[in-house]
């Protein structure tokens, strides 16, 4: 129309800010996230494992807060599928992720705190 401004790209539409918000679509604390059932005491060792290597990435990385947010997630997931009825989970959970999920305590970041 006549008279009208020229379209300007909005900093909410660049490439960044699309990546930002499928992020924040992943680590969303707002929905529980959907149950991951553990067949085998074997496949939990394996999960607990590769949370545990994530959520020992340093605290201070900028790049890194979302893998271990989402780690965090992935616990929950295993939590809700049953994964505490194995008989492994206790000793999983004293021995494996008492130090990993404890350093997440010490990050500045609210939404880490917040899942942690």
């Amino acid at each position: 129309s006549i008279g009208s401004a020229p379209a300007v790209a909005s900093p909410m539409d660049s490439p960044a800010s699309s990546a930002r918000k499928q992020r924040a679509a992943r680590t969303d604390t707002t929905e529980l996230p959907q149950p991951m059932a553990c067949s085998s005491a074997a496949e939990l060792v394996s999960h607990v494992g590769e949370i545990c290597r994530s959520l020992q990435q340093p605290v201070r990385t900028e790049e890194l807060w979302e893998e271990r947010a989402l780690a965090m997630r992935r616990l929950h997931a295993l939590l809700l599928g049953g994964a505490a009825q194995h008989e492994q989970f206790a000793r999983l959970a004293n021995s494996d992720l008492a130090a990993p999920l404890a350093l997440q305590l010490t990050d500045r970041r609210s939404m880490c705190i917040k899942i942690a």
